[in-house]
C-alpha cells in the first residue's frame, strides 16, 4: 500500500532563450494551437460533457461484456515522429510552468487550447497551497514520460477540479507484456516472450516481479492468490526479451494449466504510476478524464470527491493488457459521488474507501484519559473539541459515552514495548483479527471520568459521516476487493462487478480488526459476475459482504448490533466461486429480489445468502439457482421473516442440502417457499429456534424429502 507524503515540486521553469525562431515556427506549424499561459490565453468556455446515458434496470450501461481484444493492434493508437514529440515536449513543459504560474498567483483556473501535451522527466505540476483551482483541459492528451512523482500531488487545497474531456498516457509504459511459450507444472516454471513493441526485462530492478495472465483473447484470468515471481530463480536471455521464471507453488494442476498454459498473454514488470495524490484536500472534482497509465489515486478528500465519467482504463485501439485502475482513498465526513465511470485492473484494492476504524483500549491511565490501539491512519489530531466519542464492550453492546478534550500520539520509542502485550490481547481476549504493522498508540482526554477496562472498544463518531453514492460504474480484474468501510450512507445502484477477487466488501475494516460501524447501506440493481475466487485478507467469501471485521460474527442476542439499516435488493450474481450474498453483526436488513446462479465453484459449499448474528432481518423473494448448499442459512437471527424464496438444483447426489438451515432464531417465520430439481434433507431445518412457524414451503420435482426437520441438537 502506497505510504502518503507531501509531493513538492519545484517550479522548473522552461526556459528556452536559445530556441530559434524558425524552432518556434515549427512547432507551431505542427501543434498549433497547444499552449496557453495563464492569464494571456483567450477565454474558452469549457468543452461540453457527454451526458451520463440512461442507467438500465441491473447494472452499468458502460459494460462491454464482449470486450474486445486484438493483440494485433499497436503498443499506441498514435505513432508520433520525434520531431512531433519534441514539439509536444514544449508544449507540456509551457503548460506545466502556465499551471503551476497560476497557483502561484492565487488565480481561480487556468485554460489549456486542445492538443497533446508530453511532459518530460521534471515538468511536474505542483498544485499546493491554495483556496480553490480548475483546470480547464478540453479534448487535451497528456503524456507522462516520467512516473517517478504523480502527475497531480496535491498539498493543502481546498478545492481541485479538472474538466476535460482529457487523456492522460504514459510513454514508455511503465510494464512489460508478452506471451507464454512454455509451461512447466511439475518444475512450476514458465517461459515468457516479451511481444514486440514492449520493453526488454531488466534483472535485478526489485526483488519480485507481479504477473498478470490473460486468454489469447486479452480476458483476465481470476487467480485465487498474487502472481509474483523472484529474480534469485529467473533466468532472462541476453536483450531481455525472454524470460523463465518459477511462481504458481500453491497452485492446484487445473488452476495452473488455465493461467499458464501457452498461447496465454501476460502482464510483467510493473512499476507504480499514480495519476493523483491528495494530502491534506478538502474537495476533488473531477469530469470527464480517461487514464491509461496505472494506479489511479490515493489519499484523502476530507469533505467531498465527484467524479463523473472518469475512467481508470485499457487505452483503447491497442494491444495493452493492463488497465489503469487501484483507488486507494478515503474520507472521514462529506460526500463522495462516481457516477458512470469505470476502473480496472489492481493486484490489490480496486477500490478502498474508507473513514477510519475502531480503535481499543490498551490502558487506562487517569479518571479521564486512556491509551488507545488504533491504525495509523486515525487523524485524532484533526478531531475538534467536543467530539463525541462511544464505548463498546467486544459484542458491541454500549457501556457510555464522552466527549473528546484532546489527542496526542504516544511516540513510537514509548510505545514499542506495549505491542506485543496489545496484540496477545486482541488475539486471546477478543478473538479479533490482527496486523501489528499498521498501529499506533494514542493518549486521549474527555469531558468526564470514565471507567473502561483494556480491551474495550472506542468509536470515533466522525467516522460514521462518510457518505458515497456509486452509481452506472465498471469495475473489473481486481486481485482483491472493491472495498467501502464505514459510513453514514452507502448507496451502490446500477454498477458491473466483473472478476473481483474479493467481490464487493461494505463493511467495517477485514484488514486489521478495529472496525467503524456501517449505516444506512443500499445495494441495488447491480450486476456480479465471475467473482470473489480469491483468497487473500479472507476474501472470496461472497459476492457481497457486509460485516464488522471482527473474526467470528456475533453469536449472541446483544442489546446493539454494530451495523444498521442494510437493503440489498435486485442484484443479479452470476458466477461466484463461493457464496452470493453474506450479512453479518447488522440490524434491519433487507435482502429481497436478488437473482443468485452458479454458485461455489471453487470454495467449499456454504449457504447462497447467509446472514449470522443480526436482528430484524427480511430475506423474500430470492432466486437460487446451481448452489452444492443451502439457498439461505440464518443464525443467531433476533427477528426473521423469510419467504417466498425459490431455489432450483440445490445440493448434490452425494451430499443433499437444505433449502432453508435456520439456527439460532427466534421471533421466525418462514413461508411460501418453494425449491425444485434439487437432492435435499429437508426444505427447511430450524435448530434451536424460538417461535418458529413455517406454513407452506413446498419441494417439487425432487426426491420426497420432510417439509421440515427440528434439529435442537446442532452446535453453534
Amino acid at each position: 500500500m502506497y505510504q502518503s507524503r507531501r509531493w513538492r515540486t519545484g517550479s522548473h521553469r522552461t526556459k528556452n532563450k536559445l530556441m530559434s525562431l524558425a524552432n518556434i515556427f515549427l512547432i507551431a506549424l505542427l501543434l498549433a494551437p497547444l499552449v496557453a499561459l495563464a492569464g494571456d490565453s483567450p477565454k474558452m468556455e469549457a468543452a461540453p460533457s457527454n451526458a451520463s446515458p440512461t442507467v438500465q434496470r441491473q447494472g452499468s450501461t458502460l459494460y462491454d461484456p464482449a470486450e474486445p481484444y486484438d493483440v494485433n493492434l499497436p503498443v499506441y493508437p498514435v505513432i508520433y515522429s520525434e520531431e512531433q514529440k519534441q514539439a509536444q515536449r514544449a508544449a507540456g513543459s509551457a503548460l506545466v510552468e502556465g499551471v503551476n504560474e497560476a497557483v502561484r498567483a492565487q488565480r481561480a483556473e487556468y485554460r489549456a487550447q486542445p492538443g497533446v501535451y508530453r511532459l518530460p522527466k521534471g515538468a511536474n505540476f505542483n498544485v499546493s497551497s491554495l483556496g480553490a483551482f480548475t483546470l480547464h483541459l478540453p479534448n487535451c492528451e497528456i503524456i507522462m514520460e516520467c512516473v517517478e512523482k504523480p502527475l497531480f500531488p496535491l498539498w493543502k487545497v481546498g478545492s481541485f477540479t479538472i474538466v476535460g474531456p482529457v487523456k492522460v498516457d504514459v510513454d514508455p509504459l511503465p510494464y512489460s507484456q508478452g506471451r507464454i511459450v512454455a509451461s512447466d507444472y511439475e518444475r512450476r516454471r514458465i517461459t515468457v516472450d516479451i511481444l514486440p513493441g514492449y520493453r526488454a526485462l531488466e534483472a535485478g530492478t526489485k526483488a519480485t516481479e507481479l504477473f498478470y495472465a490473460y486468454s489469447p483473447k486479452g480476458i483476465w484470468l481470476p487467480n485465487p492468490s498474487w502472481s509474483q515471481f523472484e529474480w534469485k530463480n529467473t533466468e532472462l536471455s541476453a536483450g531481455g526479451r525472454t524470460v523463465t521464471f518459477t511462481m504458481g507453488s500453491d497452485l492446484a494442476r487445473d488452476d495452473w494449466d488455465r493461467l499458464y498454459s501457452p498461447g496465454n498473454l501476460a502482464a510483467l514488470g510493473y512499476s507504480p504510476t499514480w495519476l493523483m495524490i491528495l494530502d491534506e484536500v478538502a474537495n476533488v472534482t473531477l469530469q470527464d478524464l480517461d487514464f491509461f497509465g496505472g494506479l489511479f489515486c490515493y489519499g484523502n478528500a476530507t469533505e467531498t470527491c465527484t467524479m463523473t465519467r472518469v475512467r481508470g482504463r485499457r487505452c483503447p485501439g491497442t494491444n495493452r493488457l493492463y488497465g489503469g485502475g487501484g483507488w486507494q482513498s478515503g474520507t472521514r465526513k462529506g460526500r463522495v459521488t462516481l457516477d458512470s465511470c469505470e476502473f480496472r485492473t489492481s493486484y490489490d484494492d480496486l477500490l478502498d474507501m474508507s473513514s477510519s476504524s475502531m480503535a481499543m483500549v490498551w490502558q487506562q491511565t487517569s479518571a479521564r484519559e486512556i491509551v488507545v490501539w488504533d491504525n495509523i491512519w486515525h487523524r485524532y489530531q484533526d478531531n475538534e473539541s467536543g467530539s463525541p466519542f462511544e464505548f463498546y464492550q467486544k459484542d458491541f453492546t454500549t457501556i457510555t459515552s464522552a466527549k473528546l478534550v484532546s489527542a496526542q500520539r504516544v511516540p513510537d520509542a514509548e510505545a514499542k514495548p506495549w505491542i506485543e502485550p496489545a496484540a496477545e490481547l486482541i488475539r486471546t481476549a477478543l478473538k479479533f483479527k490482527d496486523l501489528t504493522g499498521y498501529r499506533a498508540f494514542w493518549r486521549l482526554k474527555f469531558d468526564k471520568d470514565l471507567t473502561l477496562p483494556p480491551g474495550t472498544l472506542v468509536e470515533d463518531v466522525a467516522d460514521r459521516q462518510m457518505e458515497l453514492v456509486m452509481r452506472n460504474c465498471v469495475w473489473s480484474d481486481a486481485g482483491v476487493r472493491v472495498m467501502i468501510q464505514s459510513g453514514k450512507r452507502i448507496e451502490l445502484t446500477n454498477n458491473h462487478f466483473v472478476r473481483i477477487a474479493g467481490g464487493l466488501e461494505v463493511k467495517t475494516d477485514s484488514w486489521w480488526w478495529q472496525g467503524a460501524t456501517v449505516n444506512n447501506v443500499l445495494i441495488s440493481d447491480n450486476v456480479f459476475l465471475d467473482c470473489n475466487y480469491g483468497s487473500l485478507w479472507g476474501s472470496g467469501n461472497a459476492a457481497i459482504s457486509i460485516n464488522s471485521g471482527t473474526e467470528q460474527p456475533i453469536r449472541s442476542f446483544p442489546e446493539r448490533y454494530p451495523n444498521n439499516n442494510i437493503v440489498i435488493r435486485n442484484n443479479r450474481i452470476d458466477g461466484s466461486s463461493a457464496g452470493a450474498i453474506i450479512v453479518q453483526n447488522s440490524n434491519h436488513v433487507q435482502i429481497t429480489g436478488n437473482e443468485c446462479r452458479n454458485l461455489f465453484q471453487l470454495k467449499p459449499p456454504g449457504a447462497a445468502i447467509a446472514v449470522t448474528g443480526s436482528g430484524d432481518v427480511t430475506i423474500t423473494a430470492n432466486r437460487v439457482e446451481n448452489c452444492p448448499a443451502p439457498a439461505i442459512s440464518a443464525d443467531w437471527i433476533n427477528g426473521l421473516k423469510c419467504n417466498q424464496n425459490t431455489a432450483f438444483n440445490l445440493g448434490t447426489a452425494g451430499k443433499p442440502a437444505f433449502m432453508l438451515d435456520l439456527s439460532h432464531v427466534r421471533e421466525a417465520t418462514a413461508q411460501d417457499n418453494r425449491v425444485e430439481r434439487s437432492q435435499l434433507e429437508a426444505v427447511v431445518r430450524v435448530a434451536n429456534g424460538t417461535n418458529v412457524q413455517t406454513n407452506c414451503n413446498a419441494a417439487s420435482d425432487a426426491p420426497s424429502v420432510p417439509v421440515l426437520v427440528n434439529d435442537d441438537k446442532k452446535k453453534p
